[in-house]
């Protein structure tokens, strides 16, 4: 009769274990699971720019820090969150790494200074994984001479401004851009998006 009892209680205790598990286990009644979202920008986050510096070996009169900080900024007044590759010398690094971040599918523009720049038109020539999603492709202090097929540091839109003063400068110009798109109607605003008065059709 003992074992008998002692068998019902061994019973009642695997059964009352097995039904707490259960009931950790099992989501609530109308609960949906999480799901986590890659790659995708808090709501009423902004597009992000990917930005590409110059070959930091050959700056002179400015820090990487400085740099760094205008490309940032030209980036942020265009209405975009800036996404700076590491700053280095070796292009065929930075443009490895660049495709490797495109190819994520977030990018919406693409701005290269000096190097980074030339890495910018090899980007646009040949566009990879990602890609689609880009509208923009900016070079900023990385002209060709057609003449010669040589590299050249100045910036037609920027005469007289010295190469490692093109990045502040650029800054300084979408700035100015973001604070006459203010003045534009609503409607203009919402076609226009991040670009610039000038560079927006609906404006033409």
């Amino acid at each position: 009769m003992l074992r008998s009892t002692d068998a019902i209680v061994l019973t009642l205790l695997v059964c009352v274990a097995f039904t707490s598990a259960s009931a950790r286990q099992a989501p609530a009644a109308g609960a949906q699971p999480s799901i986590t979202h890659s790659n995708q920008a808090p709501e009423g986050g902004r597009p992000k720019m990917l930005v590409l510096h110059g070959n930091v070996s050959l700056y002179q009169g400015r820090s990487v820090a400085q740099v760094d900080a205008a490309l940032r900024a030209a980036a942020e007044a265009q209405g975009y969150e800036p996404v700076v590759t590491p700053a280095g010398s070796s292009s065929r690094e930075q443009e490895q790494w660049a495709r490797a971040r495109i190819a994520k599918g977030d990018i919406k523009a693409v701005m290269g200074f000096s190097m980074g720049g030339y890495t910018t038109e090899r980007l646009k020539a040949a566009p990879g994984r990602g890609a689609e999603s880009i509208r923009s492709y900016e070079r900023l202090g990385a002209e060709f001479d057609r003449r010669t097929g040589t590299a050249r540091g100045d910036d037609p839109r920027f005469p007289g401004v010295a190469h490692m003063d093109l990045p502040a400068e650029r800054a300084r110009q979408a700035r100015q851009q973001a604070a006459a798109q203010v003045g534009l109607s609503t409607p203009h605003r919402a076609a226009c998006g991040p670009m610039a008065p000038s560079a927006c059709p609906s404006l033409r």
